[in-house]
């Protein structure tokens, strides 16, 4: 095995920029964790022409919403809660980005079961179909323009999705590298040791191990930093980083030469 360019864009990423470009405001992102999809929903493509105003574009809001077999629909549409003098109806992060015309970004879409699931399926319904009931008022509400939503799912396999959620999502993109402005955020000479870890099927470390070491190796030790997030593939993992200190940051990352493939053959 040899270390990944990170210069280097997949198709994937490519097919999801050019997905949203074109105004797709239903896709589903799929594939193993930690490879920045959320990352990617949070910050890209949110400015659109329906947020143009006199003060020019304003930037849409990315409204997250993690799914759990134990969450609720307060978490989709709402909830009622007491003030000094009366009730007061707090609008959920889904209704919220509906009503706003804002970005929806359903993390682990597939772990919402009964009655949330029913109301997440009405919420990616197709704008044509998407009426509803405001919980609070009782008015027909439909989404605003610019509504759009981002699910992903650790799900490797489509065939492991219900057929009535992959059906409101017509674009379905399998995310099978990382994400390159995620990896960019790392520091040079991490970034190809973490996207090798990262693509690796056995034996894999996501970019969350990644930036928990790089956090954690701000205040100890290089080696306990290296111990502590990796474990028993520490060792190599610690090898390789010497090694690509030493050669460099910047040979490191764009002329992937003979010094590099050393960093490889170390971490197996």
């Amino acid at each position: 095995m040899t270390l990944q360019p990170t210069h280097q864009e997949s198709q994937c990423w490519t097919d999801l920029d050019t997905a949203l470009k074109s105004g797709i405001n239903r896709v589903l992102l799929y594939g193993q964790p930690g490879t920045g999809k959320t990352y990617y929903a949070l910050n890209n493509h949110l400015r659109m022409t329906e947020h143009f105003s006199e003060d020019g574009y304003r930037e849409r809001k990315a409204y997250r919403v993690l799914c759990s077999p134990d969450m609720t629909t307060a978490d989709v549409d709402g909830l009622w809660k007491p003030s000094k003098e009366d009730w007061k109806f707090v609008t959920g992060s889904a209704l919220r980005a509906w009503q706003g015309g804002d970005r929806l970004i359903l993390d682990e879409l597939d772990q919402a079961s009964g009655d949330v699931l029913t109301a997440l399926l009405l919420i990616c319904d197709s704008n044509g179909s998407a009426v509803r009931e405001h919980p609070e008022t009782g008015e027909t509400i439909s989404p605003q323009r610019g509504f759009e939503i981002i699910a992903t799912t650790n799900a490797e396999r489509l065939s492991d999705l219900p057929s009535n959620l992959i059906d409101r999502f017509p674009v379905r993109i399998n995310i099978n590298e990382v994400n390159p402005k995620a990896l960019a955020v790392l520091p040079s000479y991490l970034q190809p040791i973490a996207k090798t870890y990262a693509n690796r099927t056995q034996n894999r470390y996501s970019l969350r191990s990644f930036f928990a070491y790089d956090h954690l190796s701000k205040t100890v030790e290089l080696e306990t930093a290296t111990r502590l997030v990796f474990g028993d593939e520490y060792p190599a993992i610690l090898e390789a980083m010497k090694i690509a200190k030493a050669v460099g940051n910047e040979n490191h990352t764009t002329s992937m030469n003979v010094p590099t493939v050393d960093v490889a053959e170390r971490i197996g």
